[in-house]
């Protein structure tokens, strides 16, 4: 989403582009709400359809962490996590 807004903003669309400004801030809100996983320290790989909570994955933790999802103050803990798994 982040990537649509620089393109939006590079070709003049900057309606659209803070649309998906806000929208990827929205995201990364909520997973960071959702789907973390305190007592892991790290995130967990989704929602399952009925509700319930998937295990933690090393996945999830790679996602976060590359697309800029994780807060600083998670980011070590995260990290640790993931060469750990």
């Amino acid at each position: 989403m982040l990537d649509a807004a620089v393109l939006g903003d590079a070709t003049g669309r900057a309606t659209e582009a803070a649309a998906y400004r806000a929208a990827a801030d929205a995201m990364k809100t909520n997973l960071n709400q959702y789907l973390w996983d305190a007592k892991a320290n790290t995130y967990l790989g989704g929602i399952n359809t009925d509700g319930s909570l998937p295990a933690v994955t090393c996945h999830a933790a790679m996602i976060a962490l590359t697309c800029g999802i994780v807060p600083s103050n998670r980011i070590a803990d995260v990290r640790s996590y993931f060469l750990a798994n």
